[in-house]
């Protein structure tokens, strides 16, 4: 331990007052909280990773079809100065 055994008074101190300033009674509350804060925080972190990947996919799919569109690859090549 890097503060030594002395600093886990310090700790259990520390969490009772935590437990208190948030009504927790018993430790069993405070796990019961915290799996469902993880559950809700991985389920919606999950679901973000999978709209984020949705929405590459849409951009990238978007690009390949404007290469693909010979009349807008023919506008732009009309702008384009030489």
């Amino acid at each position: 331990m890097f503060h030594g055994y002395g600093h886990v008074k310090t700790l259990c101190a520390e969490l009772q007052d935590f437990m208190k300033q948030h009504n927790f009674l018993t430790i069993e509350d405070f796990r019961r909280y915290e799996q469902l804060f993880l559950h809700i925080y991985f389920t919606t972190h999950t679901d973000l990773v999978k709209r984020q990947k949705e929405a590459i996919e849409q951009r990238k799919a978007e690009r390949r079809g404007l290469k693909s569109d010979k009349r807008f690859v023919k506008e732009t090549e009309s702008m384009v100065s030489n």
